[in-house]
């Protein structure tokens, strides 16, 4: 009995960091549990805490983070001038995903979708040009909304009527 209390207590840790919902999956597909820590976004590093201790990773080397709700996306290079953090603002059952940029310093919310394969900028002229056109395509979505109102913050309750709506 005593041997099993023992064996108990020294997997304690380990469970505890088995359950967590937080990690870090690297370019190579390695999945990281843990603890992590997000720094000042400016600095690229992300500061990964498990049983192990403590590691700093570099955004280069990190294709996915998760700590709290949603995961986070690092999408190298996007301009060519620098990496971009974009937070998944949702689960999708349906075919739009709404991502918010982490990594701009302006406090003001920028948003991504993912077009034709590529990540675009949701500025009211993309919605109006490319996006709009492509949500209004489902008939459910075209009787709700008839055009776009031009307020980014309800893009995320139109995303997610489209992806409850139209399958």
């Amino acid at each position: 009995m005593t041997q099993y209390i023992i064996l108990i207590i020294l997997l304690l840790p380990l469970i505890g960091f088995a359950q967590e919902d937080n990690y870090i999956v690297t370019i190579q597909n390695d999945t990281l549990s843990g603890k992590v820590v997000r720094n000042n976004l400016n600095t690229n590093w992300l500061t990964l805490e498990n049983a192990d201790g403590k590691r700093k990773i570099h955004l280069r080397e990190i294709k996915v983070w998760k700590n709290g709700n949603m995961p986070v996306m690092v999408i190298p290079q996007t301009t060519g001038k620098r990496d971009y953090w974009m937070e998944l603002l949702m689960e999708v059952k349906g075919r739009k995903k709404l991502y918010r940029d982490l990594s701009h310093l302006t406090g003001k919310n920028i948003y991504y979708t993912e077009h034709k394969e590529n990540y675009i900028q949701l500025t009211n002229k993309i919605i109006e040009s490319k996006v709009w056109q492509e949500l209004s395509e489902c008939e459910a979505f075209s009787k709700k909304y008839s055009r776009w109102s031009g307020k980014q913050s309800e893009l995320k309750r139109i995303f997610q009527y489209y992806n409850q709506y139209c399958p």
